[in-house]
């Protein structure tokens, strides 16, 4: 019973000293993966964030989002592009400097855990006579051996942004992957990308 009260109390001090809101966000990234033989490109994601505010100048932000990353094969033939589609859940620690106003700089630092859904291909094939041929594939995804890509992922992400008014922001950000997705291709095949979004909350 008297942890019960305890636990109670401990909620209702969070819920007194902490505000809670949540909203959409979307927006476009660069992604990039370090494969030999590839380019980056631009991809998009679109989620839910929301925000936990601790006190005047710290906040939490945790989001679920949905993430399609795409990079481009260079190889001479043939060229191609592979689109990744993920579903990635991030967290960060947000710190806003100087007194509370409607308009306000915020940095962020943070991790994020993601799991791959799906993943497919797009290439072109040149015969000798001149003729392109388009074909599609999937990608096998998992964790056993014959997966090309693995399930999950996960890495560390930065951020700098500007409250527009208090419930919209923009939001600036690198996203660097620490695991090896592929590791059927030689080296580390890691992701990282340079990311831009709008909330509201």
């Amino acid at each position: 019973m008297r942890t019960l009260l305890t636990l109670c109390a401990l909620a209702g001090a969070l819920h007194t000293t902490a505000q809670i809101s949540v909203g959409p966000f979307a927006g476009l990234h660069y992604a990039r993966y370090s494969l030999d033989n590839t380019l980056g490109s631009m991809g998009y994601h679109v989620g839910v964030v929301g925000e936990i505010s601790l006190n005047e100048h710290f906040a939490v932000q945790p989001a679920i989002a949905y993430v399609r990353n795409v990079y481009l094969s260079v190889v001479p033939a043939p060229f191609g592009k592979v689109a990744i589609n993920t579903l990635q859940i991030p967290a960060q620690v947000i710190w806003r400097p100087g007194k509370s106003e409607r308009k306000r700089f915020f940095m962020g630092i943070g991790a994020y855990a993601a799991a791959h859904l799906s993943a497919s291909t797009r290439f072109h094939y040149l015969d000798p006579l001149g003729n392109t041929t388009l074909e599609r594939k999937g990608i096998e995804i998992g964790n056993d051996t014959p997966a090309t890509i693995k399930m999950l992922d996960f890495g560390l992400t930065v951020s700098v942004g500007y409250n527009i008014t208090r419930q919209t922001f923009l939001r600036a950000g690198f996203r660097r992957g620490l695991a090896d997705i592929s590791p059927k291709s030689p080296g580390t095949a890691s992701s990282y990308a340079v990311e831009l979004s709008v909330a509201y909350l």
